[in-house]
């Protein structure tokens, strides 16, 4: 239940935003979000919500309230997801059953409704809101509209402030500025009296109290104070004859009489609890006015006294030490005013005309100053636009809602809201609900020419690239192709804009053309002077393509612009990574660099960065704690990234999950992007295909396509070429102990005398100094490639012992194989079957095991069970040997049914064998059983 049923202060939101802060671990995001709720607020209640639940997710609390906060902007998916994540935590939160059914009811999802909001009912049978909403769910009848987004509202000033400020004291008939007057505290109930209770006609008492009411005059009863000594009436400045007292009011019928106390009488119950509130005085008033024989009393002593006046003024009637005044006056109404009379009212009259006047300035100026402040912060987050940090972004977005504040409908405000939103969606992976609720209400009421349509426009194309993967929005295709005419459209009016260009660029990126975001990211990073985003993404893609120089001249720049900027930072993280740099070095920057709580996508790439280092370091547990946080970015170059990483730990089926994840949307990619390429090449390295690795991998510079290109030549018998490219990478990375060890290797291939031994010497420390068995396997194919089957064969076997995750070797399916070769050398068939079982248990897709194994199974005189096994490999016709060739094709007609398309296929195998330089006796054997 929400602490904060009544609308929060200033101080208690400042309070719990200051709590978490210091503690983002704190429970006290849930107080903070049920406030912001509470306000009206949802938004900002969700991003408190997501950040909290980032570092508790285990907080009912708090799934409770982020999903009523999805709930209060109708974002029913999201609220979906929260409160099923909620009731997994807890199967017995009432609440969260009830809320879940609900909103799968707002989906139309009543299969599942049904279910949950029988278990709710479960939990709290008592609950008519939770049967209404069962009933609705058997007999499909929809839900009433759901209440409307709910207009934020600020925060009650803190006590003792201004407007809305709550007394100090919690008594709701204490007095203010404004309130009736108080009588003295001295007075106690006991000194009042009811003022009119007197009958009508009764004489004044005898302490001077007050005169009896006139007939008629039907006075409330006020309590007053009784007065404690009789005082006179004040002497009249004008003498004037008593007026004669008015004639009684007849008596009213006993009957009407009867009816007016009846009409009067109140119930016991109904009257009010005798007393008073403790410390309040009632104010005295009287409310007794005159009646219409009081005013005819008045008028009568009026006209009496202007007759004596004329008399006395004509000399009819002589009053001793009487004089009378000769200038004319009258008593008697609808007379002219006086002089003074006349100057109150214009002076009235003026200062009523100064309050409008100076009432309109003042509004003219509040209006001016309001305009004056919405333009001074969207221009503030404009320029913060530029730098486009997390932290810029996130002032951005409070100057915007600042200008928001002071004018609610200003639509260009609520745009730059959307616009500023969406980018921190597209580029921190930050949720979009906020963005796209400000985006639909600006665009429902701007058009294209309109101030504020270029921010709906980017927020639109923004928001469209941040969720192509999402799922439920519609096909990204057609989404990303409408999205991209528009960004043309608009480029053609506009060539300098240099945001649009920007987002072009990665409209570009999504269908893998990467030549025209490399030309639209130059256009947008105007020589600098455009938004930082722009120079970073050209230099990704310098770093992508391997011009890592080039790439950390840009990352200078924009660090000189927007100091400690999380993505230039993370770009120079990774070439230094590249560069086998101190992976001390690296982790002190990973941990010091981004903050405690840095955006999801920031959040990624630091878990992949600290996987990388950790995976040079080879410290297995830290490898795999931060591969699973590095989870939930799908753009290909990350994913890139992280398919490598699982690569070289060994991981084969997890890379090959990676792969799968990343998707181009365009029929067919309009070229390879760098590091995708490299991730193909490996995985056809590891199949056993180096030739085709080698054609994937192309000319690219990158470091990761350099090693896998000098692998697949060394496999291929290029061992000089294999060499050089090695030696290539040392020059740059010196450090690269894995481009050390092949390297070694390749020296050993190609040289003689001391410097053989020496890379010997080199290849034997290296295994003394690392944990992974790939230094033995890769010393052993050196010796193989010697022809010392001696020691070949002992490195091979080193590799495979004690094999764990401390000490692994990602090439154990390779060393089984090689020991399988020699054991066919040494006509041990039985040892090479185990060997080849053991190397496609590790890599089934390993095509020279299969190959091994089908030949052998042909040689053992199983040739239904080689053509099996060979069957699937030979759509890779490079891979094979020429002994496997030969072997299919004894093997297909060798089979009890031969028909024609195996001999056909067996002719095939037989020519591919011939062409790989296959011996002739050998041919001619299978070539009679074929029958050529």
């Amino acid at each position: 239940m929400s602490d904060f049923a009544r609308r929060p202060t200033v101080e208690e939101i400042e309070q719990l935003k200051a709590q978490v802060r210091r503690d983002p671990s704190s429970p006290a995001f849930v107080q903070l979000g049920e406030a912001y709720l509470a306000l009206g607020r949802p938004n900002e209640a969700i991003d408190v919500g997501t950040r909290g639940l980032h570092t508790n997710p285990d907080s009912t609390a708090g799934r409770m309230m982020l999903g009523q906060a999805y709930v209060m902007v109708h974002q029913w998916k999201y609220a979906q997801t929260e409160l099923l994540k909620l009731v997994k935590l807890d199967r017995n939160h009432a609440a969260g059953f009830s809320l879940l059914g609900e909103v799968l009811l707002r989906r139309q999802d009543l299969e599942r409704a049904l279910p949950v909001l029988q278990h709710a009912q479960n939990l709290n049978p008592t609950n008519p809101h939770v049967e209404d909403l069962l009933n609705r769910a058997r007999t499909g009848a929809a839900l009433p509209a759901p209440p409307p987004i709910p207009v934020p509202q600020d925060p009650l000033p803190t006590a003792g402030g201004g407007f809305g400020s709550r007394s100090s004291s919690a008594d709701p008939l204490q007095f203010g500025a404004d309130d009736p007057t108080r009588v003295s505290p001295g007075l106690t109930p006991a000194g009042m009296q009811p003022l009119g209770s007197q009958s009508p006609g009764a004489a004044p008492d005898a302490g001077g109290g007050p005169a009896a009411m006139p007939a008629g005059g039907g006075a409330k009863t006020i309590m007053v104070a009784a007065a404690p000594a009789a005082v006179s009436n004040p002497p009249s400045p004008v003498p004037a004859a008593p007026a004669p007292a008015p004639a009684p009011a007849p008596a009213a019928p006993a009957a009407d009489a009867d009816a007016d106390k009846k009409k009067k009488s109140v119930a016991p119950e109904d009257m009010p609890p005798p007393g008073r509130p403790p410390g309040v005085v009632p104010r005295i008033v009287s409310m007794n006015k005159p009646t219409e024989a009081a005013k005819q009393a008045l008028r009568e002593a009026a006209d009496v006294g202007d007759y004596l006046n004329t008399l006395l003024t004509q000399g009819l009637l002589a009053v001793p030490s009487v004089a009378a005044d000769p200038s004319k006056f009258s008593a008697k109404r609808a007379k002219r005013w006086g002089r003074s009379t006349v100057r109150t009212f214009v002076f009235l009259f003026v200062l009523l005309a100064s309050g409008l006047g100076g009432g309109a300035y003042w509004v003219y100026l509040a209006e001016t100053q309001r305009q004056e402040d919405v333009s001074r912060n969207l221009a503030s987050a404009r320029t913060l636009l530029e730098l486009s940090s997390a932290q810029d972004l996130g002032l951005a977005l409070e100057r915007v809602t600042e200008a928001l504040e002071r004018d609610p409908n200003n639509l260009v405000a609520m745009a730059m809201f959307a616009r500023v939103g969406s980018l921190e969606s597209l580029i921190y992976g930050v949720p979009t609900n906020r963005a796209e609720v400000a985006m639909t209400r600006a665009r429902e009421s701007l058009s294209e020419g309109d101030e504020g349509w270029r921010e709906v426009l980017f927020a639109e194309s923004a928001l469209t690239l941040a969720t192509l993967s999402d799922e439920g929005r519609g096909v990204p295709r057609d989404r990303l192709q409408d999205t991209r005419g528009k960004l043309d459209a608009w480029l053609e009016k506009h060539p300098d804009d240099a945001w649009m260009r920007w987002l072009q660029g990665l409209a570009m990126l999504a269908v893998s053309d990467v030549s025209g975001a490399k030309a639209a990211f130059e256009a947008a990073e105007a020589n600098g002077d455009g938004p930082t985003v722009a120079t970073i993404y050209r230099a990704d893609l310098q770093v992508d393509h391997g011009d890592l120089e080039g790439a950390m001249k840009r990352y200078e720049a924009v660090l000189e612009r927007s100091p400690d900027h999380p993505l230039a930072v993370l770009g120079q993280v990774f070439i230094n990574i590249a560069r086998a740099a101190d992976p001390a070095d690296i982790v002190g920057v990973l941990n010091t660099k981004f903050g405690e709580s840095p955006p999801p996508r920031v959040l990624q790439y630091q878990a992949l960065a600290f996987a990388l280092t950790y995976l040079t370091l080879e410290d297995p547990d830290l490898l795999a704690k931060n591969l699973e946080r590095a989870q939930g970015n799908s753009e290909p170059r990350f994913l890139a990234r992280l398919a490598l990483v699982e690569l070289a730990d060994g991981q084969l089926s997890a890379a090959s999950d990676v792969r799968a994840g990343i998707v181009w949307y365009s029929d067919k990619p309009v070229e390879p992007y760098p590091l995708v390429a490299v991730v193909d090449a490996e995985l056809q390295w590891i199949f056993g295909l180096p030739a085709q690795a080698l054609e994937l991998v192309g000319d690219f510079q990158h470091i990761s396509a350099r090693q896998v290109r000098g692998r697949a030549l060394y496999d291929l018998g290029r061992d000089e070429d294999a060499r050089a490219e090695f030696a290539g990478i040392l020059e740059f990375a010196a450090e690269d102990w894995p481009a050390q060890t092949w390297h070694a290797a390749a020296v050993m291939a190609t040289s003689g005398g001391r410097e053989r031994r020496d890379a010997d010497k080199q290849l034997q420390q290296l295994g003394r100094e690392h944990k992974s068995k790939l230094v033995r396997y890769v010393h052993g194919t050196a010796f193989r490639k010697l022809n010392n089957l001696r020691d070949a064969r002992s490195r091979f076997e080193q590799s495979l012992e004690d094999v764990s995750t401390e000490r692994p070797n990602p090439v154990a399916y390779r060393a089984h194989v090689e020991l399988a070769a020699l054991d066919i050398a040494s006509d041990d068939r039985d040892s090479a079957i185990k060997h080849l079982e053991d190397a496609l248990e590790i890599n089934p897709g390993y095509v020279p095991a299969t190959g091994q194994l089908g030949r052998l199974q042909m040689i053992s005189g199983q040739p239904a069970d080689a053509v099996k096994t060979l069957a699937p490999i030979v759509a890779e016709p490079e891979a094979l040997s020429a002994d496997v060739e030969l072997a299919y094709a004894e093997a297909l007609v060798s089979q009890k049914r031969v028909s024609n398309d195996d001999r056909e296929a067996a002719r095939a195998a037989l020519e591919r064998a011939r062409t790989k330089g296959a011996d002739r006796d050998s041919l001619e054997r299978v070539g009679e059983l074929v029958g050529e």
